[in-house]
């Protein structure tokens, strides 16, 4: 497993109770997430409600308050 595969799946696993909100504040979609191990950048989505980052993955199916694409 990549490292950007491994820290997305980490974060989804630590903010799963959070994705089930039904209106996040922000969505930030197709940008490049880099994770400081040296891998090439990923085209994410990185969604956030209030000050925490909520999910790292595809935005389909999810709105939001503010959506930067």
């Amino acid at each position: 497993m990549r490292p950007i595969q491994r820290l997305i799946l980490i974060a989804s696993l630590l903010m799963a109770p959070h994705c089930f909100a039904q209106e996040l504040d922000l969505i930030l979609r197709g940008g490049s997430v880099i994770d400081g191990s040296g891998s090439a950048a990923v085209k994410t989505d990185i969604g956030i409600t209030g000050d925490r980052i909520v999910f790292v993955g595809s935005s389909a199916g999810k709105h939001a308050k503010r959506v930067i694409d």
